[in-house]
């Protein structure tokens, strides 16, 4: 082969072709190179800003990239120059400053860039004046932070979205970028090269915090897409239900049942303990807490329950968010009257009275349990609703019976200080001043009767159609929401116990009437206080 006829691309500089002289055979290295030096002495009086008495240009060799001519890296580059000048040596800078022949000298390994620099470079040889400027802008960006995990699990593009975490968290991050380093904030400020340093095992939070990343190399800083998340550590809702499961969403409607009933709170979050308000405030530490089932007040009207849980355990995870739900009665109370109250000593219970006339009377039904007092269903929820049901010798009690035993009435199962009505008083209450017609509708609750029934309850006396249970039918609760049944301490014929019922108008009979029943039916029982 002729070296003198062998050609090569003229952008092949001097020190691209000694690498490639290395690689072959000495014979042919030395046609190579004969060739380069033809060719690269041909374009000393062509390169631009380059004279007879002065050194090439640096040109661009290339960047051990790929793809090498993007202008943006992402990770550290090594950028070859080269010049058309045998023999010159090229001296550059990466702090804008103009070089000169003792600036660094461009070597084998190139020009090391590890962050976004502009390389000025010139060619000097001792026989040639200083080459023109070589300038050129090299951008290396590392690639953003990202979140590889959150307690171990992987996240998805949709799992960066807030919501609470109920327990610490440990944060992997990672970038590609080789050498890069990590920093971060956790207080929203923006992270820089003095922050934080991301650590090997990871970024451990224990308390709600605002996440924010940057990555650094060298001189660059990563810009755009950085990792960032908002970590809301607080211990889970909790949830409410009664009876049944409620999802209720603002604003809030009263889901209503027959009060009272229980309001159960869970939370999800091991370790708390929930507080609670009724009054629709949001509750704090010293709020009544939650330990068992709470029983909606069976004397209120509508209620909003507000729970909050607290994490004990870990004190710097917040309190959940308040959860409420509202609940009314389907048993309202006459809010027109003027109720008074006792409690029964004998159990702590709770009744509310009403003073009728020259009359107070108990305006619930008795629920004071005895051997063989029944609830409605045999549920006992029923028996703080409705009160018990009581056969008639159990209603009087051990002893004589008589309604007449005593001026102040026979007491029977009744607190002290009360005892069970007798017919005489009975008609004091049906029949006000006297009048001949019974006058019910005043006496009987707004709620579970019949539309038709037109019960106005004005007196407060609320009188629920709760019905009876008979022995004498196979055990059974009949007239249930059809008719009330009350015990009288008087004796009628065939020495049975007198019961007055209150029928509705689908139930056979009078509104009201005084009957006869076997002593082992049982029906309601309200007391009566003794006079004064």
């Amino acid at each position: 082969m002729d070296p003198i006829n062998f050609r090569l691309p003229n952008r092949y500089s001097m020190a691209r072709c000694h690498r490639l002289a290395s690689a072959i055979s000495v014979t042919l290295a030395l046609v190579v190179l004969a060739a380069c030096d033809k060719a690269t002495s041909s374009n000393t009086a062509t390169e631009k800003g380059d004279t007879a008495v002065s050194a090439a240009t640096p040109v661009l060799d290339w960047v051990n990239a790929d793809p090498w001519d993007t202008g943006k890296f992402e990770q550290p580059i090594h950028v070859y120059l080269t010049t058309a000048t045998t023999g010159a040596e090229i001296h550059y800078t990466l702090d804008g400053s103009y070089p000169t022949a003792i600036s660094p000298k461009v070597g084998d390994a190139g020009i090391f860039v590890d962050s976004t620099r502009t390389i000025n470079a010139i060619a000097t040889r001792p026989d040639r004046t200083n080459s023109a400027l070589f300038r050129q802008l090299f951008k290396v960006e590392p690639k953003p932070a990202k979140i590889d995990s959150i307690n171990g699990n992987a996240l998805y593009p949709g799992d960066l979205y807030a919501y609470p975490f109920d327990a610490p968290q440990v944060v992997k991050l990672h970038t590609p970028t080789k050498g890069a380093v990590i920093h971060y904030t956790l207080d929203g400020s923006a992270p820089n090269r003095n922050t934080p340093t991301y650590p090997e095992n990871g970024i451990h939070i224990d308390s709600s915090c605002y996440l924010r990343t940057v990555v650094v190399l060298g001189k660059t800083v990563s810009l755009d897409s950085n990792a960032e998340k908002w970590f809301d550590l607080r211990a889970q809702q909790v949830g409410i239900t009664s009876l049944k499961s409620v999802y209720q969403s603002w604003p809030l409607i009263p889901q209503e049942t027959w009060a009272p009933f229980p309001v159960v709170m869970n939370s999800p979050t091991k370790g708390t303990v929930i507080r609670y308000t009724t009054d629709g405030q949001i509750p704090t530490i010293h709020s009544p807490l939650y330990t068992d089932t709470v029983y909606f007040d069976k004397y209120a009207d509508t209620l909003i329950y507000t729970a909050v849980a607290f994490d004990t355990a870990n004190p710097r995870i917040a309190p959940s968010y308040p959860t409420q739900a509202k609940w009314g009665t389907s048993l309202p109370w006459n809010k027109d009257s003027k109720y008074g109250e006792i409690t029964d000593v004998r159990d702590g219970q709770r009744y509310r009275t009403i003073r009728i006339g020259s009359q107070n009377w108990m305006a619930e039904n008795l629920n004071f349990a005895t051997d063989s007092s029944v609830c409605y269903n045999n549920e006992k929820l029923n028996c703080l609703r409705f009160g018990r049901y009581y056969s008639w010798r159990e209603t009087m009690g051990s002893g004589s019976i008589s309604d007449t035993a005593t001026p102040a009435g026979h007491q029977g199962i009744c607190p002290t200080g009360w005892h069970i009505p007798n017919a005489a008083e009975w008609n004091e209450l049906i029949y006000p001043n006297g009048q001949s017609s019974p006058s019910v509708e005043r006496l009987e609750a707004r709620s579970m009767w019949p539309a038709s029934r037109a019960a106005t309850d004005s007196t407060g006396f609320r009188i629920l159609p709760v019905g009876e249970y008979s022995t004498s039918s196979f055990d059974k609760f009949y007239q249930f929401q059809s008719m009330a049944a009350f015990w009288s301490a008087s004796i009628g014929s065939y020495s049975m116990g007198t019961l007055w019922e209150f029928p509705s108008e689908s139930s056979y009979g009078p509104a009201v009437r005084l009957t006869d029943n076997y002593w082992a039916d049982k029906a309601s029982l309200r007391c009566i206080e003794n006079p004064k």
